[in-house]
């Protein structure tokens, strides 16, 4: 389901920005800035931008963000003060991303702990818990652990429709608009992750084949999400239909389910839920708890216009799993939305030392959550989920627990692979990304943004230049 977005404009004015350091902040933006410009160097604007992997993404991958992140004081590394008596740091390399050398300089172990003064500002930066419980394997990029992200038991998805596929010939004349999905699958019931067997198991609910479930299909029904988001997916679906009229098209307007980035699937509450069993099982102390608890209450959120804050002050804590769960549903005031907080949880518990107080891997998790047909897939890849818009539909009242709309929609199908946004819909992506041009920040992530975010504009005809792209790209893959 598409994380909503504009939860970060809930929150209040009563927060107060987080400083920001100003050598690290202009380091981060010089970086930022050289990678731009090599991606640039190297674009071809005469053929799509596949993947969006530029030679700036390839060499400094995310460091200008992380380090962003540092100049806020919220560290990239953690201190496991169980390490030994000067502690030792354990790296906090981001996931799904290409390895660059500051990822080798921060995994490096063993830095003097006189050092961890430097990220005496990091929030949650201490690794709470004893020594590695036994179900957690080390793991890092420069020393993957082959068993990591394997281990987890799920059964079969119930309640889905076959998968069907769809020719991309089929949807010449219609315009196609793409909205930001997570990876997460549907109809499963998660019962154990990183070996730990989960007292109770964990349905999946949301993902791509939301629209795919049989009784949403009887329906009519889409996807979900928060009242606010869902009327603007009706709005933008009433305009890809009069663009698509506009310019000669068949009357139809369809949904392109774009995959989100990393983490994105922290938004529901799926992956707290398994949190929480894994948490259960371990029976830790109150001591251990109150410490991944602040971990949680010491969260940061970045807010647009004012930075950093940290809203979560009143989070219940642990020891307290139905509070916990009430506040996942209904936030912990009116400075913290419900979808924040469950994105916190997970964030915080994903840090390298909570893996290890409760007993689990993060990619476990994760892999247990996805659906296989995305697990793995970059930001901005559709043609997994076709979906056809129904505008007039009204709108119904969700089940699931994280949203509480539905959006009206019908499953057509899939077109059997995960494409980049800009090979399914070149003459969108590229006009945008000549407009982008020169702009501060990754250009691929703004173009998707205006793609998923404007009110006219971008949506696209689907012609014989769409269908020629798509092959293309297909013969470049090495499929037919």
């Amino acid at each position: 389901m598409p994380d909503p977005l504009v939860s970060a404009l809930r929150e209040q004015a009563v927060m107060q920005p987080t400083p920001r350091s100003p050598l690290m902040g202009i380091v981060a933006d010089l970086l930022r800035s050289g990678r731009d410009f090599a991606n640039k160097a190297q674009f071809n604007p005469d053929l799509p931008l596949v993947g969006g992997q530029g030679l700036g993404d390839l060499t400094l991958g995310k460091m200008p963000e992380e380090i962003d992140d540092w100049s806020y004081g919220n560290s990239p590394v953690q201190v496991n003060p169980y390490a030994g008596q000067t502690g030792s740091f354990v790296p906090e390399v981001k996931r799904n991303r290409k390895e660059s050398l500051g990822d080798t300089i921060l995994a490096a172990q063993g830095i003097p702990g006189g050092n961890k003064m430097l990220l005496g500002a990091a929030a949650g930066g201490l690794a709470p818990g004893p020594a590695d419980a036994a179900s957690y394997l080390a793991h890092t990029p420069l020393k993957p652990n082959p068993k990591v992200g394997t281990r987890f038991e799920r059964t079969e998805a119930t309640g889905l429709a076959p998968k069907k596929p769809v020719k991309i010939e089929d949807l010449k004349g219609a315009s196609a608009s793409i909205m930001p999905w997570d990876l997460s699958g549907r109809g499963f019931d998660i019962t154990s992750v990183s070996d730990e067997v989960l007292p109770k198991p964990v349905r999946t609910t949301g993902g791509q084949d939301f629209a795919r479930d049989e009784a949403h299909m009887a329906q009519g029904v889409a996807g979900a999400s928060n009242l606010p988001i869902a009327k603007r997916i009706r709005d933008r679906n009433e305009t890809t239909l009069r663009e698509n009229l506009e310019a000669g098209g068949s009357g139809r307007a369809l949904m392109l389910p774009s995959t989100m980035g990393d983490e994105s699937e922290f938004f529901s509450s799926m992956p707290a839920n398994v949190l929480l069993e894994l948490i259960g099982n371990r029976n830790l102390p109150k001591k251990e708890l109150d410490k991944l608890s602040e971990m949680v209450r010491k969260a940061p959120v970045q807010v647009p216009k004012k930075g950093l804050v940290r809203p979560f002050g009143d989070f219940v804590g642990f020891d307290d799993v139905k509070g916990v769960r009430e506040q996942m549903l209904k936030g912990t005031g009116p400075r913290a939305s419900p979808g924040e907080l469950r994105k916190a949880i997970a964030k915080q518990m994903s840090k390298v030392g909570p893996q290890k107080t409760i007993g689990y891997n993060r990619e476990d998790m994760m892999a247990a959550i996805q659906d296989p047909a995305l697990r793995g897939t970059p930001k901005g890849y559709v043609g997994n989920t076709v979906i056809e818009a129904t505008p007039g539909t009204p709108f119904s009242a969700s089940t699931t627990p994280d949203y509480d709309t539905n959006f009206a929609g019908q499953y057509l199908g899939s077109l059997g692979v995960n494409a980049p946004v800009e090979v399914l819909m070149p003459k969108t992506y590229n006009r945008l990304f000549q407009e982008m041009q020169g702009r501060p920040g990754d250009t691929r992530n703004m173009v998707l943004g205006a793609m998923e975010k404007r009110g006219e504009g971008f949506s696209e005809l689907i012609d014989q230049e769409s269908i020629d792209s798509f092959y293309k790209w297909l013969e470049s893959q090495g499929r037919r």
